[in-house]
């Protein structure tokens, strides 16, 4: 569909003007976009000339995440985002928080957090109470047949949950996480 919409809208810009205008807005939305993108395609570059793998707990991870059904995420993508962190830590805690999610992405199951990176400071303030009901739920799923909870170690807000969870029947403290598998 977006493939479509692109399409069409190429063919408006055509039509509607002389053909050295149309190609000056063509260029300039293909600079734009282009520019728009850069970050993902050099994190991409990066990521393909690093070493893939990064994540310490790999073996653990994969062996909770075979058998669960669903993994939750503690802190989600946008949670761990807006974690009140300096712009280095976050950009590790987020790469690790990637890395998690590529080892779990093997088994092709149900997770709790999706990758937005259009986010700004009100969306962060608005996060919040959002976050915190996250961290209920992960709480109240915990004995849930199936379910695997990940909690990241380097997230602040995650304090108190990661404490609640060392001593909980399935939780494991890992180098990076806490990992929790409810049993089938």
């Amino acid at each position: 569909m977006v493939y479509l919409v692109t399409l069409l809208a190429i063919a408006g810009v055509w039509k509607l003007y002389p053909p050295r205008a149309a190609l000056t807005l063509l260029v300039v939305a293909l600079g734009l976009q282009v520019w728009d993108t850069s970050p993902l395609w050099n994190h991409l570059r990066h990521d393909a000339l690093t070493q893939s793998d990064r994540l310490a707990d790999r073996q653990a991870v994969l062996a909770a995440a075979g058998p669960a059904s669903r993994v939750n995420f503690v802190p989600t993508y946008l949670c761990a985002f807006a974690e009140p962190m300096n712009p280095d830590a976050r950009e590790a805690s987020l790469a690790q928080f990637s890395d998690l999610r590529v080892v779990v992405s093997r088994f092709v199951r149900p997770t709790t957090s999706v990758h937005n990176s259009r986010m700004t400071a009100a969306d962060i303030a608005a996060l919040t109470a959002r976050c915190d009901g996250e961290r209920q739920a992960a709480l109240a799923q915990l004995d849930t047949p199936g379910a695997m909870t990940v909690v990241l170690n380097d997230a602040p807000s995650e304090a108190l949950l990661r404490a609640a969870l060392i001593g909980h029947p399935g939780c494991s403290a890992l180098s990076t996480t806490i990992m929790c598998a409810g049993h089938r």
